[in-house]
């Protein structure tokens, strides 16, 4: 099990050292990854000793953390460093997320009762706000990638004020252009979300 005492420098990495350290850890240099783990710690820390995560993980939390962030070490290739921080943690969180989502399915269908009740395993987050926080947090980082057009439009649009034809003239575009950025912003997040 890795832990905070596994690794004595823990101080975050700037976008110079990433750029160094990550393409040698993804080859398999055993001290660039444990520099690269350090500056994670409290990052992993955090996120798997959160209740809800106790709950459905129990002692694997942790663990289970890690591996997604090492998944996430082999499978990076952008090379965008200054990025980098965020991305690792939004893709913590949003396999987080997905987790809580499959485990509170899963135990829907194996109790077979109403999600409200006390033995919810959600009962943490739902206490704290943590799942909704967590979803919010992934729904505004997607809108943040987003084209800033696509932005305006949803905006407009789902604040209830505007439909797509007065969206169209206040952007000086047509009625289908609108529509179809709508939609593929919306078809954007939706695959993110449930993929």
């Amino acid at each position: 099990m890795i832990t905070i005492k596994t690794f004595p420098n823990i101080n975050k990495l700037t976008s110079k050292e990433l750029s160094e350290v990550l393409p040698k850890a993804q080859a398999g240099d055993q001290l660039a990854m444990e520099r690269l783990c350090g500056g994670y710690v409290r990052l992993i820390y955090k996120l798997s000793h959160r209740e809800v995560a106790r709950k459905i993980l129990g002692e694997d939390a942790e663990n289970t953390a890690w591996l997604w962030f090492l998944e996430f070490i082999e499978n990076y290739h952008d090379y965008k460093f200054d990025k980098f921080p965020g991305l690792v943690r939004r893709y913590l969180i949003f396999k987080f997320v997905r987790l809580m989502q499959q485990q509170g399915a899963q135990w829907d269908k194996e109790t077979k009762t109403d999600t409200t009740c006390t033995d919810n395993p959600f009962g943490g987050a739902e206490d704290d706000n943590l799942l909704q926080l967590l979803n919010r947090l992934a729904l505004w980082q997607e809108l943040v990638r987003l084209s800033p057009r696509q932005k305006k439009i949803l905006k407009l649009y789902f604040s209830g004020q505007y439909n797509q034809r007065e969206i169209a003239e206040l952007l000086k575009c047509s009625v289908r252009t609108v529509g179809y950025q709508k939609d593929t912003a919306i078809k954007l997040i939706r695959d993110k979300f449930y993929a």
